[in-house]
């Protein structure tokens, strides 16, 4: 998958000149809700001609990547592929090797893309709340079991612990997946057990705590509040002891950007980027990031979303500030005519 990015730049231009890439945020730099950002499809097609590649990485997700891509390429007239796309849960494919074979809970909204994701992903058993809800319904008195994809026939939950929890998106019945969430990793995986430490460690790919919507009185809790509330609960629950065990992806987690460039540079051989310019609308994830990562990452700021100051964030200041990503353009062309 990754070669792809490289074949149709040869594919273009025999070489490929570019020293630079570009990863953009989606939410306040591309879209806002269900409007397109006027310039973006533009500067996407800007890019494509000048043979500088792009990935897309947003802290959204609860779709498989093929899916998101296909939906932005008809948004933006400009076609997207599926490996460049990188979602706040992309990087736990690299789980896959660790837990392939055991049970691990799902958390999220419409399961049934997320069970899907998982097994495409190459998790053989996930199990959904909903799954484990209809499987121990005393876990949630307060409602009936929804009706739900059957568990596989060799999977039986009440003697193959849980391994592990993916938190791959914010849910939509919190009260019944907090309660779920606190009994799991406050066990040994089984149902009735508990331990006085966490005994499943949790993956979250639920970062942003709010982003940039259609209505701009304020931003909207983003899937990172459903974490912050699961955190708080625990810790309430374990009398102080919070979650030790607990890995974050998505911006602005380390992890995340690595494996952004891991991506770029495999799709590239033996030709090293210079320069990767994170371009985001939100300075406490996207631009921190990109900061905190350092080279060859380059912060671009934009106005466009969660932003609106007239100056620089005070906090974590972009590299460059633009008002849109139309001033995008010009910055990397600035940049490939000194390299």
């Amino acid at each position: 998958m990754i070669g792809r990015i490289t074949r149709r730049l040869e594919a273009r231009s025999g070489v490929r000149y570019a020293s630079s890439a570009v990863v953009f945020d989606v939410d306040g730099v591309l879209i806002r809700g269900a409007e397109t950002v006027e310039s973006a499809p533009g500067v996407l097609r800007g890019l494509r001609e000048r043979d500088v590649p792009f990935m897309l990485m947003t802290n959204g997700g609860g779709y498989h990547e093929s899916t998101r891509a296909k939906k932005l390429t008809e948004r933006f007239g400009v076609e997207i592929y599926d490996d460049q796309i990188i979602q706040s849960h992309t990087p736990m494919r690299e789980l896959v090797p660790k837990y392939k074979d055991e049970p691990v809970l799902l958390v999220g909204k419409r399961y049934e893309h997320l069970l899907h994701l998982a097994k495409e992903y190459g998790f053989k058993y996930p199990v959904s709340i909903e799954q484990y809800h209809k499987e121990f319904p005393l876990l949630y008195p307060d409602m009936d079991p929804v009706d739900c994809e059957a568990l596989p026939s060799d999977l039986d939950l009440k003697q193959q612990p849980i391994r592990a929890v993916l938190a791959l998106t914010d849910p939509l019945m919190w009260g019944r997946e907090l309660q779920i969430c606190c009994d799991i990793l406050g066990s040994n995986g089984l149902p009735g057990s508990v331990t006085s430490h966490q005994g499943v460690p949790l993956y979250s790919s639920c970062a942003d705590f709010v982003y940039a919507a259609e209505y701009e009185a304020s931003p909207r809790f983003g899937s990172g509040a459903f974490v912050s509330a699961l955190e708080a609960l625990y810790e309430e629950l374990h009398e102080g002891k919070g979650l030790s065990d607990i890995t974050r992806y998505g911006k602005p987690w380390h992890r995340t950007f690595d494996y952004a460039y891991r991506r770029l540079q495999e799709s590239l051989g033996d030709q090293s980027l210079k320069r990767v310019y994170m371009v985001g609308d939100n300075a406490e994830t996207d631009i921190k990031g990109a900061n905190d990562a350092g080279d060859p990452w380059f912060s671009v700021l934009t106005r466009s979303g969660l932003f609106k100051g007239s100056g620089n964030h005070p906090e974590h200041p972009g590299r460059e500030v633009i008002d849109d990503v139309s001033g995008l353009l010009h910055i990397v062309d600035a940049f490939e005519n000194e390299n």
